[in-house]
């Protein structure tokens, strides 16, 4: 369970990403075994578990990968409304749809969730908003967003991604500033 920057470590670590990624293409991720995985990835048990405990931790590692991605993403595009942080999400997502659909075909778009939960309040200290808020309210609004985001994308995927990434923003943008829902 090691995170060596040993270039042999990093490399073995894809291989097992990619390799689990690859069988949940064809298979459903409860039956996947790690003998399958390090006998797609052409390595041992014994690599496997070097660096990894089980396969929910080598998907929450490229999760982790994806979010650190778009993280950079948000921060190189100079976002200064929801018009444009929506853009950079939807595109963002839109680059990563075979990822969603496996994930959502397993049962398992709960692991982008789990990381909503945990990488909001992070994105938020990035973007901080002009109103002030206490830290309640802030952390309601936080869950709030976490909600929409999470449930906006998973609208989008059972769509099967129709809208564009740039409609999908403005959609966000209406519900966010305009409120589309009747009361």
């Amino acid at each position: 369970m090691s995170k060596s920057l040993n270039p042999s470590a990093i490399r073995s670590r894809e291989l097992i990403i990619q390799a689990l990624l690859l069988l949940m293409e064809n298979k459903r991720y409860e039956s996947i075994t790690i003998s399958e995985i390090v006998y797609e990835a052409q390595l041992v048990r014994k690599t496997f578990y070097r660096h990894f405990v089980n396969k929910d931790a080598v998907l929450n590692e490229y999760v982790n990968l994806l979010f650190s991605q778009y993280i950079n993403l948000l921060k190189s595009s100079n976002c200064h409304n929801v018009q444009q942080s929506a853009v950079v999400y939807f595109e963002f997502w839109s680059n990563n749809i075979a990822f969603l659909k496996v994930l959502q075909k397993n049962d398992l778009l709960h692991f982008i969730l789990n990381k909503y939960d945990e990488l909001l309040p992070l994105i938020n200290k990035m973007f901080p908003c002009k109103k002030t808020a206490n830290s309640i309210e802030q952390e309601y609004s936080i869950s709030y967003s976490t909600g929409g985001y999470w449930n906006i994308l998973c609208k989008w995927i059972d769509r099967d991604f129709i809208e564009s990434p740039t409609e999908m923003a403005r959609i966000y943008e209406n519900i966010v500033l305009h409120s589309i829902i009747d009361e």
